[in-house]
């Protein structure tokens, strides 16, 4: 028992295992062990929250006492009235970067592409198929009304703004769909397809842009005229038309065949 006494003075941290084995005679608990390595053992395991703010004494039994809870008048300090993001500052919560600190690359800007491209084709056949629903007429009254107005750079920006997705989709689609078959998938071959499928959609919307669709109506010979002078009627159709003015050749060209 004194060597226990001796033992808790001379160890600067006391946990309350060793104070529990100190006030119920370790000796006959600990089952013949040594007392040294048993206190080392428990005087490790320190138990910060259930010691007192106060010095550690020892009573004359050899107890050591709970030492004296001192409490402090604090003053009130109010809290600064900061923004959401502020307060996750200050506390270490920064928010994920924003993406305009990210460097551009091609792979992200043909994908926002594509999509941007086929959202813009959604609206088109939107803006179409109720224009059909509401308006009077047929879309060939409305389609010849469009190129009878003369607005050669109206006509000319809404050819680009209905083109240009297109042809875009069309390529990035089919890239996509090449992907799908397990082909091009390494970094160099995305980036290569990529810069193919830029070039491919611009050389598309030029060939569409510069396409005439317009349809020529066919020139009619009216035969019972006279041709303009300078200008003869096909062989074939007054031949024809000769022939059945007057059946008496018809008759003399048969006979002549005999």
């Amino acid at each position: 028992m004194y060597a226990s006494r001796l033992l808790a003075r001379s160890l600067k941290q006391k946990s309350p295992l060793l104070r529990q084995l100190l006030s119920q005679k370790p000796l006959a608990r600990t089952g013949g062990l040594p007392l040294e390595a048993t206190a080392r053992w428990l005087a490790t395991k320190d138990d910060k929250e259930a010691r007192g703010s106060g010095p550690t004494t020892i009573g004359p039994d050899g107890n050591v006492l709970e030492p004296p809870v001192i409490l402090k008048v604090i003053p009130f300090r109010p809290v600064p009235d900061l923004p959401y993001d502020d307060r996750n500052m200050l506390l270490g919560r920064e928010m994920s970067p924003h993406l305009s600190i990210y460097k551009i690359q091609l792979t992200s800007l043909l994908s926002i592409c594509l999509r941007i491209s086929g959202f813009v084709l959604a609206i088109f056949v939107w803006a179409l198929g109720i224009a059909g629903l509401c308006m009077q007429g047929d879309m060939e009254g409305l389609v010849k009304k469009v190129e009878d107005c003369d607005c050669p750079v109206v006509m000319t920006a809404s050819r680009v703004m209905l083109v240009a997705p297109f042809a875009y989709h069309a390529v990035a689609a089919t890239r996509h769909m090449i992907w799908g078959l397990n082909k091009f998938l390494t970094i160099p071959e995305i980036y290569a397809t990529g810069y193919v499928a830029v070039v491919l959609a611009i050389a598309f919307a030029a060939a569409l842009l510069v396409m005439d669709v317009e349809q020529k109506p066919k020139e009619q010979v009216d035969l019972s005229k006279p041709p303009p002078k300078g200008k003869q009627p096909p062989k074939g159709k007054q031949e024809k038309k000769d022939t059945k003015a007057d059946p008496k050749a018809k008759a003399k060209k048969h006979d002549d065949k005999h």
